[in-house]
């Protein structure tokens, strides 16, 4: 039993793939980071709700913020691209002014 075992061969787990103009965006929602793989010439706010399902809390997008790790505020009626946006990056999800988050 132990000579089959050794010689099995692991493969790593695949990787998914993202499609061809994709970008990965790490979006932090209350401290935890969720990848979303984007589309940068949709709207922001899109990628907002993306990130929000994906972390289970789910919500209206249009009480959150996604900010760069500088402090800019993203629109979110504005694409990725618009905002300068088109490599992999980071960004942080925040309820807007009063709300928490």
């Amino acid at each position: 039993m132990i000579g089959a075992i050794a010689r099995l061969k692991l493969r790593p787990a695949a990787s998914p793939r993202m499609a061809a103009g994709m970008v990965r965006i790490t979006f932090v929602v209350q401290g935890a980071g969720v990848d979303v793989d984007v589309d940068p010439s949709r709207p922001t706010g899109e990628d907002v709700r993306a990130a929000l399902e994906k972390s289970g809390i789910g919500g209206d997008p249009g009480e959150w913020k996604a900010r760069t790790a500088e402090g800019r505020v993203l629109d979110n009626d504005k694409s990725l691209i618009e905002e300068g946006i088109d490599k992999p990056t980071r960004l942080y999800l925040n309820k807007g002014p009063g709300r928490g988050g």
